[in-house]
């Protein structure tokens, strides 16, 4: 049975999704946009919506009771490759060192 995760430290969704759901032996979360839940900003820079994006995806996570260090899987989907570098950096600033090569994909 599924279980919907919902937290306000992370955007709502605004369409007919939800932030995550907890399946018992895992979680997956919807995509994330890189805006700021308590501001409901977008910031202006790539880097920091990079940023924004994978601290909204912490949220859900940390919501449904788990730590950023149970992530096995991460998708990320970039219009430019170069705007992966961002990404990639903070990526590994959230993580632990163990997770740094989890599996992805990139969509070009």
């Amino acid at each position: 049975m599924s279980k919907t995760i919902a937290t306000e430290n992370a955007p709502a969704a605004i369409g007919p999704y939800v932030q995550g759901v907890d399946l018992g032996n895992m979680i997956i979360t919807s995509g994330q946009i890189p805006v700021n839940p308590k501001t409901g900003e977008v910031p202006a820079d790539v880097a920091a919506q990079a940023r924004q994006s994978l601290d909204n995806v912490k949220a859900i996570v940390e919501a449904a009771g788990l730590k950023v260090g149970d992530i096995v899987k991460n998708h990320r989907v970039c219009e430019r490759s170069e705007r992966l570098r961002n990404r990639k950096r903070h990526l590994r600033s959230l993580l632990h060192r163990t997770q740094r090569h989890l599996p992805g994909t990139f969509l070009r």
